[in-house]
Order: structure tokens, then C-alpha cells, then sequence
């Protein structure tokens, strides 16, 4: 999703008035992978995974659903406890190590700039 978006606002810019306006006025940041292991885990071993690959202190299951994983809304709906589930949470809000990086960088960009919409597109 997040590549067909970039390759949208690039190919039709100049093109598209719409685009072009948004392109001009705003500053787009686009993070394509937040995921980098569990993507390179979906290329040679399961297709459908979707945590990471940190492993889990004392749980024979590796990784975390990083999209559960943010503190915001940590303990929401959809998300689990059972470091075996495909949607573990982890042990506490914010503690994947790619989570961590992420929010970093938010906070940096929002402290530069300020951030006006924040959209986080996933899937298999």
C-alpha cells in the first residue's frame, strides 16, 4: 500500500492538480517497512506472518504485532497477551525494538514540523 502511494504522488505529479497541491504544500514522510525482519521471515518461511522476530523472555514464541505494540491504546481490542498469539501485544507498550526506532523519529519530525495526520496502513 504504502509503495503504490508513493509511486502515485511521484508519477502523477504535475499531472494530477490535486496531487501536485498536496505534494507542494506538505511535507510526506512515508515509512514503507517498520517490519524489516518479519517481512524478510514472510519471503523464505510464512507468508502470512505478521510479527516481528524479537524474541519473547521466557515464551518459546518469537516476535510482537508491532501495530499492537505502539503505547497508545496498548491494551485495545484485537490484542493479546499470549506471546504465541499473531497478535501479541508484548510485554510492554512500546517495546519492540523497531517500535522504539519509529517513535523516535515521530517525535522528532514532530518537534521540527508538527505532524498533521498520522495514517498507519497494514496488511498481509
Amino acid at each position: 500500500v504504502t509503495e503504490y502511494m508513493a509511486w502515485s504522488l511521484l508519477s502523477q505529479y504535475n499531472k494530477n492538480a490535486d496531487i501536485t497541491s498536496i505534494v507542494d504544500n506538505f511535507d510526506i514522510w512515508i515509512f514503507p517497512i517498520v517490519n524489516p525482519d518479519g517481512f524478510a521471515f514472510t519471503q523464505t518461511s510464512n507468508r502470512l506472518w505478521r510479527k516481528n522476530r524479537q524474541p519473547n523472555p521466557n515464551a518459546r514464541c518469537p516476535g510482537r504485532d508491532l501495530n499492537r505494540n505502539y503505547p497508545y491504546q496498548w491494551v485495545g481490542p484485537g490484542s493479546s497477551s499470549n506471546p504465541c498469539s499473531d497478535t501479541y501485544r508484548g510485554a510492554q507498550p512500546g517495546d519492540g525494538t523497531e517500535i522504539k526506532v519509529h517513535i523516535a523519529n515521530m517525535k522528532k519530525i514532530a518537534a521540527n514540523k508538527g505532524i498533521a495526520m498520522f495514517v498507519d496502513w497494514h496488511s498481509y
